[in-house]
């Protein structure tokens, strides 16, 4: 079956037709062949564009959900609601400015890191399309990934701040690229059936704070940091944006194993033996007897009749949203917290972002 679905990835690979890269990913700047000191109508311009450019740009014009460009939003909204307590002045024209060029920053960014996880993960899919190693080969895709880790600080020159904000957006910067990294040395690494069940659970919340919670927490930090604004506030909005990320993780891993969402990706985590949100469930809410039941299914994979089967028997579905939910409220009881910082509109935004977490990954589950 696993033969098969290759043959007819590789199948679908000749075939697909990729999305036009002129509209969606015209968003996010790159760069002129002035800025590279080479001739725009040149054989380099040319090449270059055919192994970095093009691929990348059909890359950013993929469908996304944009979670994380939502959260920039609402982190520049409670950043100003607290600059219009506190200063007399409007906010200039900068502001919004730099709200954007955060946006394309941080969806940049993500870019990257989902180009080099899918060639660690072995990938076949990603946002609808062939993973960009599959349509163009490892090395490129490397290429391309790791490149969209640095292009984004020359962007970061466009933003407009003082000298402290500039510094602590870049420190914000590199430690979100450290933290995401040690998350995902775990996930690669660590292989369920090496550990205790009851280890599980630790190792997943670890990988899910780090590899995505890192992101969103900068995410929603990213006006704070360039205004300058007190600390406290600072590690209040990166507290909320952490869980934020660990959330959308889990409710990714539990739509990982729903066919409806991303066929040729269903099981990926479970048939790489990763520390997912789903392992550390059936880790920890199912006796030691229920859970070797689990791997027992697990190990029928890519025949999905067993683990499909074990999911009815034990309300799989229940109990992980069950979990997550609660999770999710915890979340939710946050804000109180930042209440007094962000602002009713703030507010109500960060609120409207968890409602799609949840349902952008679990509906018609």
């Amino acid at each position: 079956m696993e033969t098969e679905k290759k043959a007819n990835l590789s199948k679908r690979i000749n075939e697909v037709k990729l999305p036009i890269a002129a509209s969606k990913s015209a968003a996010y700047p790159l760069p002129k062949a002035s800025e590279l000191c080479i001739d725009p109508e040149g054989v380099v311009a040319k090449l270059l564009d055919q192994s970095l450019f093009e691929p990348v740009r059909e890359f950013l014009a993929r469908p996304s959900k944009s979670f994380r460009s939502g959260l920039v939003s609402s982190g520049f909204q409670i950043v100003g609601h607290y600059l219009c307590k506190t200063q007399e002045q409007p906010l200039g024209e900068q502001y919004g400015q730099n709200e954007q060029v955060c946006q394309q920053i941080v969806e940049l960014l993500h870019a990257g890191s989902l180009i080099i996880d899918d060639i660690q993960d072995r990938s076949l899919m990603r946002r609808g399309y062939p993973a960009l190693h599959r349509l163009h080969g490892e090395a490129l895709a490397l290429n391309a990934g790791n490149w969209l880790y640095f292009w984004p600080l020359k962007l970061a020159d466009r933003l407009a701040a003082g000298l402290r904000g500039r510094q602590k957006f870049m420190a914000g910067y590199h430690e979100t690229l450290t933290q995401a990294h040690y998350g995902q040395a775990l996930d690669i690494h660590v292989n369920v059936h090496r550990i205790q069940q009851s280890e599980i659970g630790e190792v997943s919340e670890f990988i899910a704070l780090r590899k995505t919670g890192a992101l969103t927490a900068f995410a929603l930090q990213m006006g704070a940091l360039l205004e300058d604004l007190p600390d406290p506030l600072v590690e209040r909005l990166g507290s909320y944006g952490l869980h934020f990320g660990a959330l959308l993780q889990k409710f990714d891993d539990i739509g990982n194993t729903m066919s409806h969402r991303d066929p040729e990706k269903q099981f990926e985590d479970l048939l790489e033996s990763r520390a997912s949100f789903v392992w550390a469930v059936a880790a920890q809410e199912y006796s030691e007897a229920d859970f070797l039941q689990f791997k027992v299914a697990v190990e029928a994979l890519p025949d999905p009749e067993k683990i499909n089967r074990w999911f009815r028997k034990h309300d799989f579905y229940d109990r992980a949203l069950m979990k997550a939910e609660g999770e999710l409220q915890l979340l939710e009881q946050r804000l109180s917290e930042l209440r007094q910082d962000v602002g009713q509109a703030a507010e109500q935004e960060l609120v409207k972002l968890c409602e799609r977490l949840k349902y952008a990954y679990t509906k018609s589950a």
